[in-house]
């Protein structure tokens, strides 16, 4: 083989991924039709207890883009109600990664390429089956309106979403997996709005909450690994729910001690609200000691 022919070789594969990554993969990024791959026997997933009596009403308003994250891209809808949730077959580029050399390595790596392109049906499966678990077991903590893993002869419609770049589209359902959530207010958000509005009693109280959601979940036997406390909770009307439920799995066995389990989260939690807000931890310590003997605020329908 001549030189040149070597050189061609070498470069082929290179040129090859580096046009995935601008046209395929960053370009698409943006567009919610890359989120119509259909149903397939790999990871279509069944679900009990799904109630299509309000789809019509929720689903035949506009929805409008809100934000995206490695598993999920969120839109919310004209009524700020509700947030549909499209699955992403690949994990979306960080902004600006082509100005940042470990970013280049990560992206042409076989790990990488591998994980994005040859396990697409393993990922879903997972968000799949994670979404199930949620809505069969943590419906009301969790938000969760409707779960469509599978095919349904109810779903036939036909969505109006504008991206983050004003671009309308129009989305066929029937095709397309989806979530709808209750649009929560973050923790974050939520707790600085109570401050603000000279209300601790109440900020405090909505920690024992968070603590009630992470102790329901833990008797289910339903844990994950991290609680991000910005994005991943929040709170519709006075309810906590978890936002986030990509990552959340349900095995006794992982959950050998729940008290320790339990103490993990609350820890957690605390750890944060001591640093977030200091006078609310405070509160908070004096409420609960106040009500040691009393059970956990309910986790019940919004007040």
């Amino acid at each position: 083989m001549n030189k040149k022919g070597l050189i061609f070789l070498l470069a082929f594969p290179i040129v090859l991924h580096l046009c995935n990554l601008f046209f395929l993969h960053f370009r698409a990024e943006s567009s919610p039709n890359r989120c119509v791959h259909r149903f397939r026997k790999e990871f279509t997933t069944p679900v009990e207890g799904l109630d299509t009596s309000t789809l019509d009403a929720i689903l035949s308003q506009p929805f409008h883009y809100l934000g995206q994250g490695k598993q999920m891209v969120a839109y919310e809808s004209e009524d700020g109600k509700v947030v549909l949730k499209l699955f992403n077959p690949m994990s979306p580029l960080k902004k600006g990664w082509y100005t940042r050399w470990t970013l280049w390595k990560r992206y042409s790596s076989l790990k990488w390429f591998s994980r994005e392109w040859l396990s697409q049906k393993e990922r879903l499966f997972k968000l799949f089956k994670r979404h199930k678990i949620a809505f069969e077991h943590l419906q009301d903590e969790t938000g969760l309106l409707y779960v469509h893993l599978s095919p349904s002869e109810k779903i036939t419609h036909y969505l109006h979403l504008t991206d983050q770049h004003g671009k309308k589209h129009i989305l066929p359902l029937e095709n397309t997996p989806f979530v709808l959530q209750e649009k929560a207010v973050p923790v974050p958000t939520y707790l600085t709005q109570l401050l603000n509005n000279h209300e601790i009693e109440k900020a405090a109280l909505a920690i024992g909450r968070l603590e009630a959601l992470f102790e329901k979940r833990t008797e289910l036997g339903i844990t994950d690994r991290i609680q991000t406390m910005h994005n991943n909770y929040g709170f519709v009307g006075d309810k906590p729910i978890q936002i986030d439920v990509g990552r959340i799995h349900m095995n006794e066995e992982l959950i050998p001690d729940k008290e320790a389990e339990k103490r993990r989260l609350n820890e957690s939690l605390h750890s944060w609200v001591s640093a977030h807000f200091p006078q609310l931890f405070e509160e908070h310590k004096a409420i609960c000691s106040d009500l040691i003997n009393e059970p956990l605020p309910s986790l019940g329908k919004n007040q």
